[in-house]
């Protein structure tokens, strides 16, 4: 949020934000966001869940309290989110999109969590898709002809991964190359 206030941005939306805004909204047709990740969000503002299967009316509850804890600023940071960039040859999404539309025809389901078929195909787009939420082999960011991964593992190892492009330069910048 500092970034955005200082220099010109674009912070894409992804499957998690999007999971707490839907369990904000409608907390138990979106509970299963509890179980990946929504527990955790809860502990980082101070709410601890209770332990075990919950009722409806503790899921009810933790969306609740959860509500009351978020800041303003990141609520509307979340809200805020774009589902997708377009710059030059590049489109940027969270996940991927459908291999069988124009890029015109994804949607938010493909954007936010689109793995198979799009990680193993071969299709050329309009603009070499730009994504993370599928953790790359070894680790590593991977660079193919109509795409390029850049889900480094950061939950797992710390590693998260930027794409710097400038004209046909790209280069990676890494988080664990810098002292936290």
């Amino acid at each position: 949020m500092e970034w955005r206030a200082q220099r010109e941005c674009v912070f894409l939306l992804g499957n998690h934000e999007a999971s707490l805004l839907q369990f904000l909204d409608a907390p138990i047709q979106n509970a299963n966001w509890l179980n990946y990740g929504g527990i955790d969000t809860a502990l980082s503002y101070g709410i601890r869940a209770p332990i075990g299967r919950l009722s409806n009316t503790q899921i009810i509850s933790l969306s609740t309290a959860l509500k009351d804890a978020i800041r303003k600023e990141h609520l509307d940071f979340f809200t805020n989110l774009e589902l997708s960039y377009e710059s030059g040859d590049y489109l940027f999404v969270h996940a991927g999109v459908y291999v069988d539309r124009p890029l015109s025809e994804n949607d938010e389901q493909s954007f936010l969590w689109m793995r198979e078929p799009f990680l193993s195909s071969n299709t050329l787009y309009k603009r070499v898709i730009v994504h993370g939420h599928t953790i790359t082999k070894d680790f590593k960011p991977e660079i193919r002809p109509n795409r390029i991964g850049i889900e480094t593992g950061s939950y797992l190892n710390g590693k998260i991964t930027a794409l710097l492009i400038n004209g046909t330069r790209r280069d990676f910048l890494f988080s664990t190359d810098y002292p936290a």
